[in-house]
């Protein structure tokens, strides 16, 4: 039946009809149902005890008859033939006749439709809206759409819920986020966000009917009752104060029907989880509102009453309905009940008579719950003390005793004697400092000067001297109690706590350094009884945070006395030995910690120091072996850092007029090209076969044998043209013994291996003095110039620059140093472009020491073991002694060159040999022969090095390692570093000697090639980074622009 709120009296009638009227008249009536067993038996006779002569699935419409009371009689089809069955009633749902259409809204997902023999013809989503006629108790009937043509279908009661009819508008709250709205087909059509008050029809059990706004027109939907809520059931009424300025009130379309001033007393009940409801007079009538929860303080179940006071001024106080009946000013004192959690309901007296009115928490301090009795000291002036109604009734003198009891977080409750009598009166608690619990005594020091002691009503009773020591005893946080002499009597008096210092709990013995004149000692009594002066190291003991106590001598005894702890700078229980840097030029020695003190040294700027970090402003210096003080180095005097010292010469030219001098005059030379062709013109040159030297560095000898160098007499390079005189056997070399005696330089007596000469290799000499060119062009860069009758090795015949006809020209084998061009002059010229360390200056000391060296010269040959020869040599001669080791370094080839290991020489300077040509051994020299030493290759020439060396060190007398090492510092320094004229004492002005004029500016340069000073940094540098405390001093060169 379609479901109703009422029952028709219609239906009434015919069920009436039913029962009383006999109905046997209908038993051969054809009737329709449906069979609702899952298999429904068809029997042979009207007896379930008969046979069963077939069955029915459940949901299959058939045809049937009355019988009897129990049974249905059908025509049925077994045994091939159409027979009576008998079907029980209680199988079968008989369909109605003549029902009304109905709609609904399918509950299943999905919800099924069978055809007439209970099979699936359709299926349809959850959440669909159908229109279904009524058909048996437990089936509708239904049109759908199937195979292109409408169907009747039959859909179990069970899958529909039927539409309620003459339902009514109810308000709901959304629960999802977001809510959906479906169509009748059951998409969606819109959503609806969490928490929004919407108006909705019943529609069926499960399901509400909403008309909304979609796309700018009113539509239906539909929303699960799940998704809702619609109140909560029998809400218990509220009391409360709205917290929102507006606080707006809703209908169930969410507009807004009314508003509150915050403060408004509200009556309301729950709705939902978030949401109250609450009627509302609004537009004539009284109409439902809702209002969001936050928006409203709900009344406290349990209140306590108070007395208070107003914390601000002008506090308010409203009527309910958001209307201000009374003010209090601050500081009053009022009586209150709890009424929600942030509001106080309080009685005034307003308009002619007491009214509730409503006050906020936030204005009022709530009394303590306990409430305790002090006696403390006033400290304003002066100290007002308020009644009830925050009106003055009485005020005390700053330090006055006054005794009070808690009241408030911020006030204090005291009795008062005014206007004839005692009376309750309020004071501010910043207005009193309470006493300290369980007060210590103690012994401290007066630090100002005078320090005033009250009396209890504020009046000054006496007084103390700066320094003086007094006893006392903890009163507040800003006063202490003391004893005094005062009017005759002993009185107890208060001191502030900012003029007194309280001792320290342990006393430290420590020394420190005056760093003030004069410095004054006090006795306890504050009188001074000695000065110090700036620098005195004195022994002292902590005693307050400022003040430290001493011993000191006085009137012709030891005494107590105390001095204030900023005129003592202290010094460290444990002084830090460190190596520091003098950074002035130059830098004062002080016999005293006190730049007043006498200078008892004065000390080269970059200088490295052995100190003792003795306090934050000073260093003790002293002496490494003996541990003697030296004297005392100011903190702004050192650098805890090694000193990189710039300095810069100027010079009155400029770089190109230098550049352009030094290619002019000075012939530099450039091994860059060494790998590049060089060219001649054929016409220059006379071409023929003869001897050549194959290789570079080819040492021709005055005997075949190579046992050490005193028998080379030159160094020749390939193509060098030589004349063979005969084969002769000697020393073995690459596997043989061959070896050639040559004509060359005028000798005949010279010696060369065999596999270093080819011996056909095509040559030529130069017709005329030529410029050998770096292309095969008369315009190119000059490499060199050949005179004539040099010889050319000839590598290839090239086709360049036509010079009277002829187009021919010869590339030649050159060796490895040319001419320069300019640019590469200027490069290497120009300071912008070099690594600092050419502009190291070689003069002075890097204030290496002997373990400084030890690890550089270890293992290094006859050097090793002789770092103290070379810092003797660097500060005897003024050369720095990082160089002097490079250099010595290099020349010895780390110290195992002859000259290095020693050479035996003979009275004329020369190397003695045995018989077999080979220098002496010390078993070997004769009695008369002389071993001398050469550190740093000085004389040693290219065409004969041992002998040149060896000699030079006999005249000079280097007949030690240290003789050598410092007699070649000496030549060094007086022909170099520290020259009369030219002072080269850095690597660049060694090479390129800027100090001499322009029209001779080779002069004196220590070499031709122009990347020489930029060769010898990679050794020094390596050593300098293995001695991070040396001195760095650089000069470095600046040309007018």
């Amino acid at each position: 039946m379609r479901k109703s709120k009422t029952i028709s009296s219609l239906f009434c009638l015919i069920l009436f009809c039913f029962l009383v009227i006999p109905h046997t008249a209908a038993a051969n009536t054809q009737l329709e149902g449906i069979t609702v067993e899952d298999s429904t038996p068809v029997f042979k006779q009207a007896s379930t005890s008969s046979k069963q002569v077939r069955t029915y699935k459940k949901g299959v419409v058939i045809n049937f008859r009355e019988h009897d009371t129990n049974w249905f009689r059908a025509s049925v089809f077994y045994n091939g033939a159409y027979q009576t069955g008998y079907i029980h009633k209680s199988s079968v749902e008989v369909a109605a006749n003549g029902t009304e259409s109905m709609e609904g809204m399918t509950a299943n997902d999905p919800t099924v439709v069978y055809n007439d023999r209970g099979n699936e013809m359709q299926s349809l989503s959850g959440g669909r809206v159908i229109k279904f006629n009524e058909y048996t108790d437990s089936y509708y009937t239904l049109n759908v759409f199937v195979d292109g043509s409408y169907q009747e279908g039959y859909i179990p009661k069970t899958a529909v819920e039927e539409e309620i009819l003459n339902s009514s508008k109810v308000d709901a709250v959304t629960l999802n986020d977001p809510t959906y709205v479906t169509n009748r087909n059951g998409t969606t059509l819109t959503s609806i966000p969490y928490d929004q008050l919407i108006e909705v029809m019943e529609f069926t059990d499960s399901w509400y009917k909403i008309n909304i706004m979609v796309n700018g027109e009113y539509t239906t939907g539909y929303i699960p009752k799940s998704s809702l809520s619609t109140g909560v059931e029998s809400p218990t009424k509220y009391n409360g104060v709205t917290v929102e300025n507006p606080t707006n009130i809703y209908n169930g379309k969410m507009e807004v029907i009314k508003s509150y001033d915050r403060g408004s007393v509200v009556s309301f009940r729950d709705f939902s989880k978030n949401w109250y409801k609450l009627s509302v007079y609004a537009d004539g009538r009284y109409q439902t509102g809702y209002t969001k929860k936050n928006f409203i303080e709900k009344e406290l179940d349990e209140k306590g009453f108070y007395e208070g006071i107003t914390i601000n001024d002008n506090t308010l106080v409203s009527d309910g309905n958001g209307n201000t009946i009374k003010s209090y000013p601050y500081g009053s004192v009022v009586k209150f009940s709890d009424y929600t959690e942030n509001w106080l309901r309080l009685n005034v007296y307003a308009n002619g008579k007491y009214r509730d009115g409503y006050i906020q928490q936030s204005e009022v301090e709530m009394p303590l719950a306990n409430s305790s009795s002090y006696e403390g000291v006033t400290t304003q002036n002066p100290t007002i003390v308020y009644n009830k109604n925050a009106k003055q009734i009485k005020t005390y003198d700053l330090g006055s005793i006054i005794k009070y009891r808690d009241f408030t977080e911020n006030w204090y409750r005291l009795s008062v004697y005014a206007d004839g009598k005692y009376r309750d009166g309020y004071l501010h608690k910043n207005a009193i400092e309470t006493p300290i619990e369980n007060p210590n005594s103690y012994e401290g020091i007066v630090t100002s000067d005078p320090t005033n002691v009250y009396g209890s009503n504020g009046e000054v009773i006496s007084s103390f001297n700066f320094g003086r020591v007094l006893k006392y005893r903890e009163f507040t946080d800003e006063w202490h109690k003391v004893s005094v002499y005062a009017d005759g009597q002993y009185r107890t008096g208060y001191i502030s706590t900012d003029s007194v210092e309280k001792p320290l709990q342990q006393s430290e013995l420590h020394k420190g350094i005056i760093n003030s004149e004069p410095t004054k000692v006090y006795n306890d009594k504050g009188q001074v009884i000695k000065n110090y002066s700036v620098g005195d190291i004195i022994r002292y003991r902590t005693f307050s945070y400022s003040w430290y106590k001493v011993s000191v001598y006085a009137d012709g005894k030891y005494r107590t006395g105390y001095i204030v702890a900023d005129k003592i700078e202290p010094i460290y229980d444990n002084p830090e030995l460190l190596t520091v840097y003098a950074v002035n030029e130059p830098t004062n020695l002080y016999t005293k910690p006190s730049t007043t003190a006498t200078i008892t040294d004065n000390i080269s700027k970059g200088t490295p120091l052995e100190v003792k970090a003795i306090a934050p402003n000073w260093y003790e210096y002293y002496d490494k072996q003996s541990g003697e003080t030296l004297g005392y180095l100011y903190k702004d005097d050192i650098s805890l850092e090694p000193l990189e010292i710039e300095e810069s010469t100027a010079y009155d030219y400029t770089l190109d007029q230098l550049v352009e001098a030094q290619v002019k005059y000075g012939f530099p030379q450039t091994d860059l090209y060494r790998n590049d062709p060089a060219f001649v013109h054929s016409a220059l040159v006379d071409t023929e076969k003869k001897t050549i030297i194959a290789e570079d560095g080819v040492r021709i000898r005055t005997e075949p044998y190579l046992s050490d160098d005193s028998t080379v007499y030159k160094t020749l390079n390939s193509g060098t043209v030589i004349e063979v005189v005969k084969e002769v056997q000697g020393a073995s070399f690459r596997d043989s013994t061959l070896w050639y005696q040559i004509n060359y330089d005028g000798r005949t007596d010279l010696y060369v291996h065999s596999t270093l000469v080819a011996q056909s290799a095509k040559s030529a000499r130069l017709n005329t003095t030529s410029n050998i060119r770096a292309e095969a062009t008369t315009s190119s860069h000059i490499y060199t110039r050949l005179s004539n009758g040099s010889a050319v090795s000839i590598q290839a015949e090239v086709s360049g620059e036509t010079i009277s006809g002829n187009n021919k020209w010869y590339q030649i084998w050159l060796g490895s140093w040319r001419n320069a061009k300019p640019s590469d002059v200027k490069y290497y010229l120009d300071p912008s472009n070099q690594n600092r360390f050419q502009f190291l200056m070689l003069s002075g000391t890097a204030n290496s020491t002997i373990s400084d060296l030890q690890p550089i010269l270890e293992g290094k040959g006859t050097l090793s073991g002789h770092e103290e020869a070379f810092i003797n040599a660097s500060k005897d001669y003024n050369v720095n002694e990082v160089y002097l080791v490079a250099h010595a370094l290099h020349e010895t080839g780390n110290g195992g060159s002859t000259l290095a290991q020693g050479v035996y020489v003979d009275s004329n300077g020369y190397p003695v040999r045995n018989s077999a040509g080979e220098l002496v051994s010390d078993e070997e020299a004769p009695a008369d022969a002389t071993k001398v030493y050469n550190m740093y290759g000085i004389a040693a020439y290219d065409s004969n090095p041992l002998n040149g060396g060896a000699k030079y060190a006999y005249e000079k007398g280097w007949t030690t390692p240290e003789k050598a090492i410092r007699g070649g510092a000496n030549w060094i320094s007086v022909n170099y570093v520290n020259h009369s004229a030219y002072a080269q004492n850095t690597l660049y002005e060694m090479k390129w000697n800027p100090n001499s004029s322009l029209t001779n500016p080779y002069r004196h340069q220590y070499a031709t090639d122009i990347g020489w000073a930029d060769k010898q940094i990679p050794k020094i540098k390596k050593i300098y980074d293995q001695l991070p405390n040396a001195k760095l001093s650089f000069d470095i060169p600046q040309y007018k622009q």
